[in-house]
């Protein structure tokens, strides 16, 4: 069977979009060899700053795997939320190959796979790019060519195939809001009560209350375990809010495949329905926070 990578290609690639990445760090160091070693010492907080795009972009480099087979391309990204797009080899459209200045002195090409996907969604859109040696390139484009065009004589009779309804459970909903991060419903939780104890102080009587309140708290837990179990209940909030949200907007969530569609519906409040032309389906992606990696989901 005919495979290329897992790869993340030529480290070349860390510096495509280097002005908008690396242009700030380039800014602050010619500003520190013109202002002297006092500059860097007295804007610490500015050099983070600056190193935030430089960072983001070798990590993602770092994290981003690249794999062709017979059948699909799939492109593996992130530490913590581990994410997975598979884009079928039949549905691509285009191979481009470029090579600016920087490239042709290293012998390396930027690699561009289009599959033509309409999705608004930037972070899923199906466009795949990797700086390669040049006779990888030329090895990817060829590969992909020769797949393709197989692909497309099989893609008829893979369409006619049906299966089983997928019914998901009501246990299934309620792991997925658990497992989804908490961190932003965490804090907004936090933000809530923090807006509701500021609007309670500027009202007097409220606040003489809330403070009777408080000492007494205090009193009956200690203030470390009173603490605490302020954090673990706004944390199983922030926790719960989830869970409620997913298996409402979830509710019923039935997949089933007919002989040239697959048809989705969920919803308890709002229904949806949607039916998508298998042919039309351009990629599948799959998002992994870490909770489900330790979980196995």
């Amino acid at each position: 069977m005919e495979s290329f990578g897992p790869t993340r290609g030529h480290p070349l690639a860390i510096l495509d979009g280097f002005f908008k990445n690396f242009g700030l760090l380039i800014l602050y160091g010619g500003i520190s060899i013109f202002s002297g070693g006092d500059f860097i010492m007295e804007n610490l907080e500015l050099l983070i700053l600056c190193l935030v795009a430089p960072v983001i972009k070798v990590v993602h480099y770092l994290s981003t795997y690249v794999t062709f087979d017979q059948d699909k391309v799939v492109i593996t990204s992130g530490i913590f939320t581990k994410k997975k797009v598979e884009i079928p080899i039949g549905t691509i459209t285009t191979v481009d190959l470029t090579q600016p200045v920087v490239y042709q002195l290293f012998h390396v090409y930027k690699v561009t796979i289009d599959n033509g996907s309409q999705s608004p969604d930037v972070d899923n859109a199906a466009e795949i790019a990797l700086s390669l040696r040049e006779d990888q390139a030329v090895k990817v484009k060829e590969m992909v060519g020769r797949m393709t065009r197989k692909d497309k004589e099989e893609i008829e009779d893979e369409t006619k195939l049906t299966g089983e309804p997928i019914l998901a459970a009501g246990k299934e909903l309620l792991l997925l809001g658990v497992y989804r991060g908490h961190i932003v419903p965490f804090f907004s939780f936090l933000l809530g009560l923090s807006t509701m104890f500021t609007m309670v102080q500027n009202n007097e009587e409220m606040s003489g209350q809330v403070k009777t309140f408080v000492d007494w708290y205090f009193t009956i837990l200690n203030p470390v375990g009173g603490t605490v179990l302020l954090f673990l209940v706004s944390y199983a909030a922030a926790v719960l809010l989830p869970c409620v949200m997913n298996y409402i907007r979830y509710y019923g969530f039935l997949l089933s495949r007919k002989s040239d569609t697959v048809q989705i519906e969920f919803g308890l409040l709002t229904k949806k329905k949607y039916s998508l032309n298998k042919k039309k389906i351009s990629g599948i992606v799959v998002k992994q926070s870490l909770l489900m990696r330790w979980f196995g989901y």
